[in-house]
């Protein structure tokens, strides 16, 4: 994991401490930062919810 690397720390140490702090595992707190800036998108500007649900990752709009 990238993320540790850059902290010099295991991998196994960033993920115990991340959940620690955050509360969730790293996957899902990516997940819960794409839908935040989702919302915001599609409240803040025009832009078609398919082109911004593909700007967060999500490849299916039906998944999104």
């Amino acid at each position: 994991m990238q993320l540790a690397t850059e902290t010099r720390m295991s991998s196994r140490h960033f993920i115990r401490l991340f959940r620690q702090q955050s509360g969730m595992n790293f996957p899902e707190y990516l997940q819960h930062k794409g839908i935040e800036l989702a919302c915001h998108l599609l409240i803040e500007t025009d832009n078609k919810m398919a082109s911004i649900s593909k700007s967060v990752g999500y490849q299916d709009t039906a998944h999104f």
